[in-house]
């Protein structure tokens, strides 16, 4: 028999702080996306970009390990049985980047240095790193999730993060995935994404010592194109069911989706086909998150899943900032109280990657 897994404690970092002040300022509908030229570049001059403390061109040595110390501040104590899960995309990035224009090479640039500093930093033993797009800490926290249950590990603590970099500002805008305004989820009027920096520390525990449950979880692969989603959606409406079937939910009983919403047009219209291929008529609310942060990459994952624990804590969907006018009726635009039992987070990412969790209150 599979043991029940739940989330002990959680924290993130984004542009518009921590947990707590990310959680306040979305429900004000504020962003921290900032639309201006960041730096001189001839593929896209000016875009909204959501940065923690820092401008874009200002040099900030180990910029991850800044984000991670941030993001562990003030962390429930972690037992010394902790296995760490490391999850991003990033890799050498920053290190390929600081050698071509010769500054300060980072002392953490690859995901298994991140791991090893990580585990050291914390007095742990040992951990695993993952890699899959921006579905990446998702990715993480299923697996963690799948651990735990098979009682491998009593505690998990899943933790990463992503950064706007010059390299990674180039390939999106050389995809033509960046839009010029700030990004609009699900609106009809969307045009593409804005970056941002983004950490996120989750500790999963067989012990129940929170109110929320992991209750389902699930990888799988469309194998469609190397950056685009599935045109039908058929990839996440597989991952999301897998949730349902392991969760022993139907879906008449989901309350809340906090969706991938990146503001691209062929995600989110990816998503809107997965979600009405499963629900038909009677979608839950949706919302997306990306109009106040933007689109932290491999953090993405586990700050949504963060943010959709506090919801359920706080009986509270959250309002789709940057979304005016929704290509469906069932984005939220405001927050809406409502009691809530269970939520679904889903992320999808280049390769044909998704994956989805649910998370229950007891």
């Amino acid at each position: 028999m599979k043991r029940e897994v739940f989330i002990s404690y959680s924290n993130i970092i984004t542009g518009l702080g921590n947990l707590d002040e990310t959680w306040q300022a979305i429900l004000e509908r504020k962003s921290s996306i900032l639309k201006k030229k960041h730096f001189e570049n001839s593929l896209l001059e000016s875009t909204g970009l959501s940065l923690y403390k820092r401008n874009f061109v200002e040099e900030k040595e180990n910029f991850a390990h800044f984000l991670i110390i941030n993001c562990l501040n003030n962390f429930l104590e972690i037992p010394k049985n902790t296995y760490v899960i490391w999850t991003g995309i990033k890799n050498s990035a920053e290190f390929i980047e600081k050698s071509l224009y010769k500054t300060r090479l980072p002392q953490y640039s690859s995901e298994r240095d991140l791991l090893n500093w990580v585990i050291d930093y914390l007095g742990l033993k040992e951990g695993m790193e993952i890699s899959a797009a921006c579905a990446s800490s998702t990715v993480g926290i299923s697996l963690a999730s799948q651990l735990i249950a098979e009682g491998k590990f009593d505690n998990i603590l899943v933790i990463g993060c992503d950064f706007v970099t010059k390299f990674v500002y180039y390939g999106f805008a050389a995809l033509k995935a960046m839009t010029e305004e700030i990004c609009k989820p699900f609106d009809k009027k969307r045009k593409g994404l804005s970056l941002g920096d983004g950490a996120f520390a989750l500790l999963l525990s067989s012990e129940k010592r929170s109110k929320i449950r992991v209750s389902g979880w699930s990888i799988t692969n469309d194998a469609n194109h190397i950056t685009g989603p599935s045109r039908t959606g058929d990839g996440l409406a597989d991952s999301i069911k897998k949730v349902l079937k392991m969760s022993g939910l139907k879906e008449k009983e989901i309350q809340a989706i906090c969706a991938h919403g990146t503001g691209t047009l062929y995600n989110d219209a990816m998503e809107i086909k997965a979600f009405n291929s499963i629900f038909s008529e009677n979608v839950p609310i949706t919302f997306g998150i990306k109009g106040s942060i933007g689109h932290s990459l491999g953090a993405a994952g586990g700050i949504e899943i963060a943010l959709s624990a506090k919801c359920l804590l706080e009986d509270t969907i959250l309002p789709t900032v940057g979304s005016d006018d929704p290509e469906t009726n069932y984005i939220s635009l405001v927050p809406i109280n409502k009691k809530l039992k269970n939520i679904i987070s889903c992320n999808s990412g280049f390769g044909g990657i998704n994956a989805s969790v649910l998370l229950e209150k007891c």
